[in-house]
């Protein structure tokens, strides 16, 4: 009886006595200033500071670098409890860590937190950040795995820029929509598929440039993305085939410049695609052919340029190009059919430069110049003009025929002389 007491005893004492360490508040880390800062608080291992409104703190800095940082939810300065709502700008930038547990209280990850980070593998994401801002995970070179606890709706300018090691992107299914900023992806060279379900509603220029692994892109349902932003997939060699919203109206400068393996760009027939920039599709050496629904009101400087196996491009006879611009179809070496709308007037330098399978081209009657080198190796060449237009040193090199119009046979004579050997009247 008396050890059964004894034991009693040393029970109650156990159950009433603090434990050393322990607390009410056991996520709670204790801040205390840090030196030579009186804004400026630290636990030995992260820096922390007043966020704007006085009443949270940011992770500012790391002062004590270790291979897993654990960002507390709370911490307490002089006695009160504060909530740990952001990341700081550059806060992790350059650090060896491999690994970052962040809290669901942080909603801000400010720019260029995580740079550099090179040995960092994985992240996850809780619920509460929606938004990844500019350059957050730029060269992270290591990175192999983004995870997220919720929904994401916008990836940042050059967000995830060089992550070279980033094979695969899938956007929560929870995201209502989705805005991928300028350089978002750029030189994520072993992207190979980036997931997405909800509709994109911006996409900035340089995205996903020299992104060399992606073989496909799809836009979901619901897109409403007004551009294909410049250079946006640029040097994605192996990408095969992508999908045109029907409410882009302009696929801008360089888009898909270099994407050597593009064979197939579906465009909907209910397309309102008007503009494509220069150098929009140049050196995509697999595509065969594109149709344009909506008509074309420009078509930029080498938009097809060395496109060798295109064969036709398609667009209404209603567009209103006022020229075909230098090398817009430069070596097109298989191209057979383009119809020249009327409202054209210029056939500029190198615009169907050997384009050796053309059977004929029709230059419209509005056209009154055509520059050098445009229609190199183009083997007839019908121009409907009744005032012959001016010609810049030798734009026929290599055609076999020349067609004009009767009426005006003897003026082309006189100021195309160096052709009268092929000219001849149309019948």
């Amino acid at each position: 009886m008396k050890y059964l007491n004894l034991f009693i005893l040393c029970l109650t004492l156990v159950a009433i006595m603090p434990l050393e360490g322990c607390s009410d508040e056991p996520d709670v880390v204790s801040l205390t200033p840090a030196e030579s800062s009186d804004e400026r608080y630290t636990d030995g291992t992260l820096r922390y500071m007043f966020t704007e409104d006085h009443k949270s703190v940011m992770v500012t800095q790391c002062d004590l670098i270790q291979d897993t940082i654990v960002i507390p939810a709370k911490v307490k300065i002089n006695g009160k409890t504060r909530n740990v709502t952001a990341i700081g700008a550059l806060a992790f930038r350059n650090l060896p860590i491999k690994c970052v547990i962040i809290p669901n209280s942080v909603t801000l990850i400010d720019y260029g937190a995580f740079s550099g980070c090179l040995q960092l593998k994985s992240i996850t994401l809780p619920s509460s950040i929606t938004t990844i801002n500019e350059g957050v995970f730029a060269n992270c070179a290591g990175l192999e795995e983004v995870n997220f606890e919720g929904r994401i709706d916008t990836i940042g300018i050059r967000a995830f820029n060089g992550c070279i090691s980033l094979k695969s992107f899938i956007v929560p299914s929870s995201s209502a929509s989705i805005s991928i900023l300028g350089g978002a992806f750029m030189g994520c060279r072993n992207l190979t598929a980036f997931q997405v379900s909800c509709p994109i509603v911006e996409l900035g220029d340089y995205a996903f440039h020299g992104c060399s692994s992606l073989e496909s892109f799809t836009f979901p349902k619901g897109s409403t993305i007004t551009k294909i932003a410049d250079n946006c997939f640029r040097c994605c060699s192996n990408l095969t085939k992508v999908n045109i919203p029907a409410t882009v109206t302009a696929i801008e400068d360089e888009a898909f410049t270099s994407c050597n393996k593009l064979a197939n760009v579906e465009i909907p027939a209910d397309s309102k695609l008007q503009a494509i920039g220069q150098y929009a599709f140049y050196s995509c050496q697999e595509l065969k052919s594109i149709a344009f629904p909506h008509p074309l009101t420009s078509l930029g400087a080498y938009a097809f340029g060395i496109c060798y196996k295109l064969e036709s491009v398609d667009i209404p006879a209603s567009s209103t190009l006022e020229k075909i611009e230098k090398g817009t179809f430069d070596s097109c070496f298989a191209l057979k059919s383009f119809a020249i709308p009327a409202t054209v007037t210029g056939i500029n330098v190198k615009a169907f430069y050997q384009c050796h399978s053309l059977e004929s081209l029709t230059l419209p009657e509005n056209v009154t110049y055509i520059a050098k080198d445009a229609c190199v190796r183009v083997p007839t060449i019908h121009c409907k003009a009744l005032t012959p237009p001016s010609v810049s040193d030798d734009p026929f090199e290599d055609v076999d025929a020349i067609y004009v119009p009767a009426s005006s046979l003897d003026a082309y004579m006189a100021k195309w002389w160096p052709y009268t050997s092929i000219i001849h009247a149309e019948e």
